[in-house]
Formats: C-alpha cells, structure tokens, sequence
C-alpha cells in the first residue's frame, strides 16, 4: 500500500512542479548583461562562480538551514514509531501524532505564515517558529508517557516548524539575489 501512496503523492508533486515551472515568468533579464560582461571580458567561468557562491554567508546560511531541517524532519519521522511503541506502549499512536503535526504545519504554512511574514519579516518568523518548536520539546520532558500532551505538543511543533518549511526556499532566493548583487555575478 505505502508503494501506491508513494506513487500517488509522486505524482501529485511532479504535476504540482510542472505548474509551477511553466507557470513561471522571468521578469530580470541577463541577456544585455551577459553580453556587456562578454564584450569587456568579464565573463566568470564556473569555478569563478563557484568560488563566489561559496563566499556568501547567506547562500550558506539558507543551505545549512535547510540541510539541519530536512535531517531533522527525517530523525523525527523515524523515531516516531519507536517512540509511541516503547514509551507510549502502541505504535497506533504514530498516526494519531504525525497526523496532528503535519495538519499544524500544512495550515501553518497556507494561512499564517503569509499573514505573519509582513509584520515579522522571514528571519524573524524562522526563528520564532524554532523557539516556538523547542519550547514544546522542553515542555514535552515534563512528562514523555501522555498521549494527550505529545499529540498537543505535536500541533505546537507543527506551527513552529510551519514558517521554515515556508520560508526556508524564499529565504534561498533571496541570498542568491544577494550575491548576484554584491559579487556582481
């Protein structure tokens, strides 16, 4: 069964990207750029470019960023199962709490980090969500064993891990932006 829900989610996701793809319009154009940059003998080979990637902070940030939160999600997802078998003594759980932090995160993501992001700016929202997200993981020590608790924990967490999942790739583009204009790449 999880191999045709894969399938199925698979291809929700590649028609999902392909809208987006399409879907989109450049609105900067490089081409009189390009050839200025060709015409002075400015034009920067790949290892140049590369070099300059690595030289912003930013770009790093943002990667770093997303790596931890991409293993993180995985850690969680994985332990979960185990975590509801021998602390909370039925692996039934899983579903329950996963369930309740997806939905948290989802609606997150759709209604409250758009209304949120203007007033708190991307950075600022982040690292709520973080604190937000750790301060239920400290709370959550108090007592490990209740169901109640870990599935209320679980839709706190949700809304905190919300804005990164939001963000994390708008907060790429923009230090991508970033070091096109400082490195004048």
């Amino acid at each position: 069964a999880w191999i045709k829900t894969s399938f199925i989610f698979a291809t929700i996701a590649v028609i999902l990207l392909l809208f987006c793809f399409f879907g989109t319009k450049e609105r900067v154009d490089f081409r009189e750029l390009e050839e200025k940059q060709a015409e002075k003998g400015n034009k920067k080979t790949n290892k140049q470019n590369f070099i300059v990637m690595l030289k912003n902070k930013y770009w790093a940030l943002c990667l770093g960023l997303w790596g931890i939160m991409v293993l993180t999600s995985t850690a969680n997802s994985t332990i979960l199962g185990y975590y509801a078998k021998y602390i909370l003594g039925d692996d039934l759980y899983v579903s329950q709490i996963y369930t309740a932090e997806q939905v948290a995160m989802i609606l997150c993501i759709l209604f409250v980090t758009p209304a949120m992001v203007k007033y708190t700016g991307k950075r600022n929202l982040v690292l709520y969500g973080m604190v937000l997200v750790i301060v239920a993981q400290l709370i959550l020590l108090i007592n490990p064993t209740n169901v109640t608790l870990v599935t209320i924990l679980a839709v706190v967490k949700g809304f905190g891990y919300g804005p990164l999942w939001g963000l994390v790739f708008a907060m790429l583009a923009d230090a991508c932006e970033y070091g096109q204009w400082k490195f004048h790449v």
